[in-house]
């Protein structure tokens, strides 16, 4: 089992005994609907569906530090990249540290059949943390025939990426838009104008050195 924390985070790959915790969050009937799933009805019912969604190395729980129980974003899959790969560092100047690389927001809006071949494709541009969410589109099932459109069913993904690989990043989306059957979407950058740790910086710009691969074992 992977785990990373931080000063304020502990995530860690969902286990069997985490269930139960799961099962409290997701039985409650204002936060399943809005995200397109039904509320959970028995921690039966959310061991099988850890089992089939969750129980991988991509799935993470997050709660803060010295908290037992899970935190309510548990229920949503946080993607890492394995391994960082260390390709540039942080250097000094003045007495504080300089950023060498912008940041950007990425997000992408695709049919929610395709959302794992997107995600794959967006990781190979140095993305090392990204996550998705259901959503749905507001157009009614007549506007979409009307249009030639597929199902309202979609997944927003959302990637923390280096300004640098933004563009190609966009435009290799855009290809993916054009030439793949069932794969239209949208996608767009907001620009990041701070952040707080230098540590989770670099790993956000795949610029931290050493960054464990398997985290720590127990707890």
């Amino acid at each position: 089992m992977s785990i990373i924390t931080t000063e304020r985070l502990y995530l860690s790959n969902f286990k069997e005994s985490d269930a139960a915790d799961f099962y409290d969050y997701a039985k409650n009937p204002n936060v399943g609907p809005i995200a397109g799933w039904a509320p959970h009805k028995s921690v039966e019912d959310t061991q099988e569906i850890m089992k089939a969604w969750f129980m991988h190395e991509n799935a993470w729980t997050i709660r803060m530090q010295g908290q037992d129980k899970k935190n309510t974003s548990a229920a949503t899959p946080v993607r890492f990249r394995k391994k960082a790969v260390a390709t540039r560092t942080v250097t000094a100047e003045n007495g504080h540290m300089a950023a060498p690389h912008k940041l950007k927001l990425l997000i992408t809006v695709v049919n929610r059949e395709k959302v794992e071949s997107f995600m794959d494709l967006i990781q190979s541009f140095e993305v090392n943390m990204q996550f998705n969410v259901s959503a749905r589109g507001t157009a009614t099932s007549d506007l979409l025939t009307l249009m030639g459109l597929e199902d309202s069913a979609k997944s927003v993904i959302f990637s923390v990426i280096r300004e640098d690989r933004a563009k190609e990043a966009l435009q290799a989306l855009e290809k993916r838009f054009s030439t793949v059957k069932h794969a239209k979407g949208i996608a767009y950058t907001v620009p990041l104008s701070g952040m707080i740790g230098v540590s989770l910086y670099q790993f956000f710009c795949n610029n931290q050195k050493n960054f464990p691969n398997e985290g720590k074992e127990g707890r």
